[in-house]
């Protein structure tokens, strides 16, 4: 279980490249719900580390990543993701085992014309991803993982399970941070007191 979890985030980090409107609110305080823990990877440090490079070549790993990369790749033959991935922000809610998951990717540089050309592919019968358009949001849909993708802004980009990607969206269209991690003291004491400058960082709390 915990490999499957590292590997479907290590996918997610290799698949992805980056994006850039002002960024309004942290990713931090987009996050809405109940939440158990928090983590954040810098990965503009962690591609360098030849622990990651080693795990980023198992194929369990590697052919996930692969395949959407090339996806963005023919997108945007500019974007390199390995490269172009700069943070990603991880929050696990507090009914996890009902495999809701969310995961907010930032990148360095803009996804402007991937975005535009997503927009056009996702319109075609081949395409994987469907569009879905619900409150004036938009939101790709991979048919065969059934995962939820929303643009933040041209440098972020929301992954996750319906119920999380949408509650993401819902909080940056309101221009303003929901802060929901602040409601729960515990856990926003352990977000402030982790190190960010580390490569890999998280906070937690142990529920009953």
């Amino acid at each position: 279980m915990k490999h499957s979890i590292v590997a479907s985030i290590l996918a997610l980090s290799l698949a992805f490249s980056s994006a850039a409107f002002a960024k309004d609110v942290e990713s931090i305080d987009l996050f809405s719900g109940d939440y158990i823990a928090v983590a954040g990877v810098d990965m503009d440090n962690l591609s360098t580390r030849p622990l990651y490079k080693k795990i980023a070549e198992e194929p369990s790993v590697k052919g996930s990543a692969v395949s959407v990369q090339n996806k963005f790749t023919e997108l945007d033959a500019s974007l390199d993701a390995e490269k172009d991935i700069d943070q990603m922000i991880i929050a696990f809610p507090s009914d996890i085992e009902k495999k809701e998951h969310i995961v907010i990717l930032e990148f360095k540089k803009s996804l402007a014309n991937a975005i535009v050309a997503l927009e056009a592919d996702s319109a075609k019968p081949e395409s994987y991803y469907s569009r879905v358009e619900a409150d004036k949001i938009v939101y790709y849909i991979h048919k065969r993982e059934n995962e939820w993708m929303t643009v933040i802004d041209d440098k972020r980009i929301a992954i996750g399970s319906e119920r999380e990607v949408k509650a993401i969206a819902a909080s940056n269209k309101a221009g303003k941070a929901a802060k929901p991690i602040k409601k729960n003291s515990a856990l926003y004491k352990q977000y402030q007191a982790a190190d960010k400058k580390n490569d890999v960082w998280g906070a937690y709390i142990l529920t009953a």
